[in-house]
């Protein structure tokens, strides 16, 4: 329970702070260079302590490799657009994405939905239909 409520706070901190090394100079690769950096040092004692864990067999390469530069390509493209838009707005569409992976894993490879997983596509896509229209009734306020 304590590393979800971590992950949250971080993951909530996260606009902001990139917002600020924005205004300090820094650009999107050094950002996210920074990032995974600060987590590998953070993982590499789990990696010392398991030197299996890191034992990769020649045939996941390949995968291995893709799955990284999916990695990385997508908080490069996020903190993009922390220049361009509101980071709240960013921040509103970036979570989205589990919504889309299940949509598509549905329709694409007719994979079952449990109950407990529509559930969750609906808190998820409820909580973000209250983000966006707070964010709508926000700046129309704000507009008069």
């Amino acid at each position: 329970l304590a590393m979800v409520i971590i992950s949250g706070i971080v993951f909530g901190i996260m606009p902001g702070a990139v917002t600020f090394c924005y205004s300090q100079g820094a650009d999107k690769l050094l950002v996210v260079m920074g990032r995974y950096l600060f987590l590998s040092l953070v993982l590499l004692p789990a990696a010392i302590r398991e030197p299996n864990t890191l034992a990769l067999y020649r045939k996941y390469w390949w995968k291995l490799l893709i799955l990284s530069a999916c990695s990385v390509a997508t908080p490069i493209l996020l903190f993009s657009a922390y220049r361009h838009l509101d980071t709240g707005r960013v921040t509103t569409v970036h979570f989205l994405y589990p919504t889309i992976v299940a949509v598509l894993c549905v329709t694409i490879f007719r994979e079952k939905l449990s109950g407990l997983k529509l559930l969750c596509l609906l808190l998820c896509v409820g909580g973000i239909l209250l983000m966006l229209n707070t964010a709508i009734s926000f700046m129309a306020a704000n507009k008069k």
